[in-house]
């Protein structure tokens, strides 16, 4: 092989080191700015359905929270949805039969002591997802005038958390 030939292959394994340098570069780049995309709307749709939870937590209704933990299930990226009561209580729940049901996961516990939003890591039949979760705040007094059940608020205010 002459010079003309090894300046050939020396040229060309260049070119593919470089183009495979990039295209690393690019997939990690790429795939961080997804995540952080998803992430952010995982955040939003948790912050919005804490948001619009207080009252439906506050007096327990089952019919309220229903309706909105079914519209946010509807979402492409969401597997499951859950708002559940300041003492563990699922309130609300895509699945029914964990309606009821008081959780005392680790989750569910760092959920209901937040102050703030909070992005977990959990383990989903094998497979590592994003859980988000998003604390009820009382913005008022809910009464038992009506013979409603009180929701005691915990440090934070909160009086419950919702999961995504």
């Amino acid at each position: 092989m002459g010079l003309q030939g090894k300046l050939i292959i020396l040229i060309s394994a260049l070119f593919v080191a470089v183009g495979s340098v990039l295209s690393g570069f690019y997939f990690v780049k790429t795939k961080h700015a997804l995540e952080t995309e998803l992430l952010n709307r995982g955040k939003a749709l948790a912050k919005n359905l804490a948001y619009n939870s207080t009252y439906g937590v506050s007096i327990g209704d089952p019919v309220i929270l229903g309706k909105l933990t079914k519209g946010i299930i509807s979402e492409s990226d969401v597997l499951y949805v859950m708002v559940i009561a300041a003492d563990g209580r699922v309130l609300s729940h895509n699945l029914d039969a964990e309606i009821g049901k008081v959780y005392q996961d680790p989750e569910t516990m760092k959920a209901l002591n937040s102050e703030d939003g909070l992005v977990q890591s959990v383990n989903l039949n094998g497979q590592t997802v994003y859980d988000i979760s998003f604390p009820v705040i009382s913005k008022g007094v809910v009464g038992d005038s009506f013979g409603l059940e009180e929701i005691t608020p915990k440090g934070n205010g909160g009086i419950g958390a919702v999961r995504i």
